[in-house]
């Protein structure tokens, strides 16, 4: 064993790899895409609307402004920038490049109605889950909060949540598929190009064909929810009123989690006694353990009205 130890000792160690300035030679560049591979035609649309002198015209929502297709959705603009002008990203360079070469471009009140138009209707109406809940499906403008950090925002960036469920088989095969679908996109360069339009609207990968998304594994989220995990985080802040700012689960008593409880839908007190399994009492202390030693929550969580939560969480 000494004569072991020793000759490992008389080992030279393995030399370090020092990244220079050259490593940036060896990384993968972008394909180049040449102007002639972008279609677009000799005049574009916008410098032939800047040209027009007459009543206004009707157009579409959402223009195309090298060769003037019209759209309703900005989704359907995309698609149509990588179909025909080969990605959004040469499609904006073409646009730029064009719009360099013109000494002014007046704005006709063709264009000022169109965009007059799209302001007033994002006035008026949302869009929730960044438009991917329903297909050109609105709702009124409006203000909602997240049920996890309680930001307030409009309800466009904002999806609607089964908390308290259990995702479907069909839900987890999907977000499977989108996990493999995302890997492939990002080791690719041109794959990202090309999915410009799913990566603006990426959200949730657990969510059924109705667009409403789940939490994931209890197990997961009770690990980072879990209202006893946050005793050390605020020391000083008393016992009941942490858990009085938590919600029990309706399947899992043991389990209670920090939430937005104005924003959480709980269960009527003559329902509770059908969802807490394994408690005993009446139903005005079911929140509360048979023995008491546990405070009172705010409530017992409603598995079948979904949440608000927000994006970024």
């Amino acid at each position: 064993m000494t004569a072991l130890f020793l000759s490992h000792l008389l080992q030279k160690p393995p030399k370090l790899i020092e990244l220079s300035e050259r490593f940036d030679l060896l990384q993968k560049k972008p394909t180049y895409v040449p102007s002639e591979a972008v279609s677009s035609p000799l005049v574009p649309h916008f410098v032939k609307v800047a040209a027009e002198h007459g009543p206004p015209k009707l157009q579409a929502p959402f223009m195309c402004q090298l060769c003037g297709d019209g759209f309703v959705t900005m989704a359907d603009v995309w698609k149509h920038a990588a179909a025909q002008h080969h990605s959004w990203s040469e499609y904006r360079k073409r646009l730029i490049f064009e719009l360099q070469q013109c000494k002014k471009v007046p704005l006709q009140p063709t264009e000022k109605r169109r965009l007059a138009g799209n302001f007033y209707r994002d006035l008026l109406y949302s869009r929730p889950a960044r438009n991917t809940l329903r297909e050109d499906h609105v709702t009124m403008r409006q203000i909602v909060a997240c049920v996890t950090c309680a930001i307030k925002d409009w309800i466009d960036d904002f999806y609607p949540c089964y908390v308290w469920k259990e995702a479907p088989p069909d839900v987890l095969a999907g977000a499977t598929e989108h996990d493999e679908q995302d890997d492939k996109a990002d080791d690719d360069v041109d794959a990202h190009e090309e999915q410009v339009s799913d990566k603006r609207a990426s959200g949730p990968s657990l969510r059924d064909e109705d667009g409403f998304c789940y939490l994931g594994p209890v197990d997961q989220i009770d690990a980072l929810l879990n209202v006893n995990h946050y005793r050390h985080v605020v020391p000083l802040a008393p016992l009941e009123e942490l858990h009085a700012s938590s919600v029990q689960h309706p399947r899992y008593p043991q389990m209670r989690w920090l939430m937005h409880t104005r924003r959480v839908p709980v269960l009527q007190p003559d329902h509770t006694d059908e969802h807490a399994e394994g408690q005993s009492g009446d139903s005005e202390l079911a929140c509360s353990n048979a023995d008491n030693a546990t405070p009172a929550c705010a409530g017992i969580g409603n598995a079948e009205v979904p949440c608000w939560i927000c994006h970024h969480c």
